[in-house]
């Protein structure tokens, strides 16, 4: 089977810079700005509906591909349609996924019919819209019989849903999501209300913010959104300020995305300084060894879902016998928990009941009653 990749040319040492991509070859909504028929229609866009950037990702790949030889990123768009994306479930006919994966509730089948279905919602959300604003781009051809609700015809028409599908396994499988402070207002907010909300592929890690880098990894599928305070001195009577966490950004970095999954050997950041998309080294590299880079935590049928691979270092799925095994384990934990909460409960009463005679009578003769002292609490010997 062949594969692409990209593998160091000579030793490379844990802190290098592997890849560096400026930020006017990055594919964002932010950069398209620079073509003037795509900043057009995305400013017009903007004023009639609220739309994901992966959705404009997605088209701004198909109005690429529409333009062959005149687009500028021709190169880049030739290397995503000689790429295995028949691979990727969501590109498989439904005939092939039922014959696939017969059983209906089968965690792949199940995962890849939700991510068509979000597919087939933002297609049918977007592109009317963008029928309506530029017809003579988004419209299907004339000789299509169907009309602009049509999606037949999906090999002459460019955006139809096959293609639109095809568009959103390259964008879903190779953008990043991070924050690029060049992209940020002055106070620190996205520009323009191009702020890229929590999305199904986060970052997570923390900021300095003294750095002039954004230094993230790429974590797709697991976020951190926790605000780290600015200060734990803070005198009670003040309330304690929060740090907003970055804004983030998606986008696709050609060459970069080629680094394949495994071994966490590589990180993402954006450099303010250079101006660029850095892929730094975190392991040593030896001449001719593969780059690898960790995608997701998620578990093996998610990834194929998602990814169209599996690895060996990535974790099964749990089965329902899993999930019934672990429902009944913490069944019986809850309900261990539960009586010793009960008991404890007693054990309050007991002292609270001791305690008010003692008041009553004005004594304090030492001698315990019947109540259990404290050393002897389920509490105290659970703990010991």
């Amino acid at each position: 089977v062949e594969v692409r990749g990209l593998a160091a040319t000579r030793r490379v040492g844990a802190g290098e810079v592997l890849i560096s991509v400026p930020l006017s070859s990055l594919i964002t909504p932010q950069t398209m700005e620079n073509d003037p028929i795509f900043s057009s229609i995305i400013s017009k866009l903007r004023d009639v509906i609220q739309y994901d950037p992966l959705q404009i990702l997605v088209v701004f790949l198909l109005y690429q591909r529409s333009l062959g030889r005149l687009s500028p990123i021709k190169p880049y768009i030739d290397i995503l349609l000689s790429s295995a994306a028949v691979d990727i479930p969501v590109l498989w006919s439904e005939e092939t996924l039922e014959r696939t994966f017969p059983h209906a509730e089968n965690a792949v089948r199940i995962a890849t019919e939700a991510i068509n279905a979000d597919v087939l919602s933002m297609h049918r959300e977007i592109m009317p819209v963008l029928i309506q604003i530029e017809k003579e781009i988004f419209g299907p051809p004339k000789n299509n019989k169907g009309g602009s609700n049509s999606e037949s015809d999906s090999e002459e028409w460019t955006y139809s849903i096959e293609n639109f599908k095809w568009a959103y396994a390259m964008v879903n499988s190779r953008h990043w999501h991070l924050p690029i402070a060049d992209f940020d207002d002055a106070d620190g907010t996205a520009t323009s209300g191009k702020r890229v909300d929590g999305s199904d592929h986060g970052a997570g890690g923390d900021r300095d913010s003294s750095d002039t880098d954004s230094d993230y990894h790429e974590r797709k599928g697991e976020g951190d959104d926790e605000r780290q305070s600015l200060s734990s001195s803070l005198p009670p009577s003040k309330t304690i300020l929060e740090e907003e966490p970055p804004p983030m950004y998606s986008f696709m970095a050609p060459f970069a995305d080629l680094i394949n999954f495994g071994p966490p050997c590589a990180r993402g950041r954006y450099n303010s300084q250079t101006r660029t998309f850095d892929i730094i080294a975190t392991c040593d590299f030896e001449p001719h060894q593969e780059v690898t880079f960790w995608y997701t935590d998620d578990c093996d049928e998610i990834v194929f879902a998602n990814y169209g691979f599996t690895h060996p270092m990535i974790h099964q799925c749990s089965t329902p016998v899993d999930w019934e095994t672990k429902s009944a384990k913490w069944q019986r934990e809850a309900e261990h928990y539960q009586m010793m909460l009960m008991e404890s409960y007693d054990t309050i009463k007991k002292l609270k009941r001791e305690l008010k005679r003692k008041k009553d009578c004005g004594c304090d003769d030492g001698d315990d009653d019947g109540v259990v002292p404290s050393s002897k609490l389920r509490g105290d010997k659970f703990d010991s």
